[in-house]
């Protein structure tokens, strides 16, 4: 399993869930909302998110651990 990169900001984050087909739903003053088939995930607008943010989002949206290198 390759390792997810340290310190990524909500904007390549959304960057990367948009390239693999998610949406934004709506925004707010502190989360995106993205969602894709019926699901929907949060990402907290952070300018960096931690590690353990990222893989459990990642892991919400079921995007597998080879796209992972991508982001």
């Amino acid at each position: 399993m390759p390792k997810l990169p340290r310190g990524v900001s909500h904007d390549r984050l959304l960057r990367f869930l948009r390239h693999h087909g998610w949406s934004v739903v709506r925004e707010g003053a502190r989360h995106t909302v993205v969602g894709k088939d019926g699901t929907q995930v949060s990402v907290p607008r952070h300018a960096r998110l931690r590690t353990g943010t990222v893989a459990a989002i990642l892991r919400q949206a079921e995007i597998d651990d080879g796209s992972r290198q991508d982001l």
